[in-house]
């Protein structure tokens, strides 16, 4: 059996270096792309939940969304120490987004009803 040179065993180990960076980098795109993938499932299924707690939200833009989301979590914040203790944070956001979303209802007509379970006034 012949002696591999130093030379080759270089080179040899380079190839092996230069493998292993590729892999690497595609180790990561792949893990950038799985992010993005749950990222976006997360979005997605929020948006679902908030459609499914308002009927007619898939009406509204995303303005009147963005709105009837702030004017709810902006007192949330003020107004957190004041709230039962024994009621937790996402049930507490829940009703005021829809309190906030009913007052917004009861100013625009065209949006009258779209409460589930709430009768056209």
């Amino acid at each position: 059996m012949a002696k591999i040179s130093l030379e080759e065993r270089i080179a040899r180990t380079q190839t092996k270096l230069a493998r292993s960076k590729e892999e690497i980098k595609s180790l990561q795109r792949r893990m950038r792309e799985a992010e993005r993938k749950a990222n976006t499932k997360r979005l997605i299924e929020r948006g679902m939940i908030l459609e499914s707690l308002i009927d007619g939200a898939e009406t509204l833009t995303n303005e009147e969304i963005r709105d009837v989301l702030t004017a709810a979590l902006i007192p949330l914040e003020s107004d957190n120490a004041a709230q039962d203790s024994n009621m937790k944070a996402p049930t507490s956001i829940i009703i005021i987004i829809l309190r906030t979303f009913l007052d917004c209802v009861r100013r625009r007509p065209r949006c009258a009803g779209s409460v589930k379970g709430s009768s056209k006034q």
